[in-house]
């Protein structure tokens, strides 16, 4: 099998998985509200720093030869809030870190990004439902052999989102979203369903903090061009999700996601299905 062949199919599987508070709470507990809102609020002229890290494993057979990637990415980026318009919360996000480490048959390699300091706005729902991520897509960075990525498709399924606003300790109710992604690079359709459980109120680097588990499947198909190639990817997947939300501030404490998945890759102009399959972890801390 040649390089170039080889080098295509590490582009699918890299992408494929792309994507501590000192508050202290002085609120009376007797007055706590036994419910949450599930809303983001980021007031105006506000901000807050995040690492977000993701791990992922990838395996896929061709032509007899068996391909296996592993890919860790680390972003720590803060917020810099800006006031709400057209019912929509805008911030800017601003990249304070960035690194890749890949390794994989054709090459190993730990790098940082150079993004220090690149910018970028998006523009969500109060619930968390990303409508644009600004110029994120124009920001590019180079991954090894696999050819260039960018912001737009780092991000995407960063921010978790929720379908209900306000909620009461043990209530569940469904999940059913699907989001779109474009880039010079990458289009991307997730569909996901499930259901959301609130678990109930914990302590969390000194907030007090709305628990709130998911339990999801869905399918996620990106269409890619590679060495000239158009790619076809399909996954359906599964997978559990964790979020700590500070509903009385409106803030993303902590969000954590498992999440596994079979499926193919299809080479209309080589007449080839290859069968891929993934595991990936992610979670997102904010810092202050």
């Amino acid at each position: 099998m040649s390089k170039a062949l080889i080098a295509t199919f590490l582009v699918v599987i890299l992408i494929v998985t792309a994507c501590s508070s000192t508050k202290t709470v002085q609120s009376d507990p007797s007055k706590l509200s036994n419910t949450a809102i599930l809303e983001y609020r980021m007031p105006s002229n506000s901000g807050y720093s995040y690492n977000y890290k993701s791990d992922s494993e990838q395996f896929m057979e061709i032509q007899g030869q068996s391909i296996a990637m592993s890919t860790k990415s680390l972003f720590g980026f803060r917020t810099v809030n800006k006031k709400m318009e057209g019912g929509l919360i805008k911030f800017d996000v601003v990249i304070d870190t960035a690194g890749m480490n890949a390794n994989s048959m054709m090459e190993s390699f730990n790098t940082d990004l150079n993004l220090k300091g690149k910018q970028f706005t998006m523009s969500i729902k109060p619930g968390g439902k990303v409508v644009s991520y600004g110029q994120a897509s124009e920001i590019t960075f180079a991954a090894g052999s696999t050819g260039d990525s960018d912001l737009a498709s780092a991000f995407g399924g960063v921010l978790p989102s929720f379908s209900k606003k306000e909620v009461s300790p043990g209530e569940i109710w469904g999940i059913s979203d699907t989001t779109e992604t474009k880039s010079r690079t990458l289009q991307t359709t997730t569909i996901t369903t499930g259901t959301s459980t609130f678990i109930g109120f914990v302590a969390l680097n000194n907030r007090r903090c709305a628990q709130i588990t998911n339990t999801i499947k869905g399918t996620r198909s990106m269409k890619m061009n590679s060495q000239g190639m158009d790619l076809v990817v399909n996954i359906p997947f599964t997978g559990t999700e964790t979020i700590w939300f500070d509903s009385s501030e409106g803030v993303l404490v902590k969000y954590e996601s498992n999440t596994k998945g079979d499926g193919q890759v299809e080479i209309s102009s080589m007449g080839m299905t290859i069968p891929v399959s993934m595991i990936a972890t992610s979670s997102l801390d904010l810092k202050k």
